[in-house]
């Protein structure tokens, strides 16, 4: 049995409103969970993405970092980045997937989450220090799943 992705909405750099539920009524979604703007292989990760949005088809991806908004705003445009990038400083949503916050923000997982449009999780990937994290034809893979 899936496990069914935790709802959430918080207003994104841009003044809207992100909803999880709603976006996944168009769209399923990828849900990365990065360091911070402070992090060398978060910023490659991102711009891989990115670079290979073409390959998403029909898929939202959200980012989501402990950043503050501005902090946010900088890596959307810094990477020149094509998907939402959310703050979340006060661990709202880090909590809500069950993250625990570090006394340390160096400790901070990476994680990714793929969740299909009946809210269902259906891949899952938390790292098990900050250079773990999924290659991108791991991700591609598991997104052509849900686009075949």
């Amino acid at each position: 049995m899936k496990k069914e992705a935790p709802n959430f909405s918080v207003v994104d750099p841009s003044g809207k409103i992100f909803d999880l539920y709603k976006t996944l009524k168009k769209n399923p979604v990828l849900l990365i969970f990065y360091r911070g703007y402070w992090c060398d292989h978060c910023r490659e990760q991102l711009a891989e993405i990115n670079n290979n949005l073409k390959n998403f088809s029909g898929i939202k991806v959200v980012a989501v970092s402990a950043d503050r908004p501005l902090e946010a705003s900088l890596m959307v445009n810094f990477l020149e980045l094509k998907f939402t990038a959310l703050p979340d400083p006060d661990w709202k949503i880090f909590r809500i997937y069950g993250f625990t916050r570090p006394k340390d923000m160096k400790e901070i997982l990476p994680a990714i989450f793929l969740i299909n449009k009946k809210k269902e999780i259906i891949y899952s990937h938390v790292g098990k220090d900050y250079l773990d994290r999924p290659p991108i034809e791991a991700v591609l893979q598991e997104i052509k799943k849900v686009n075949p």
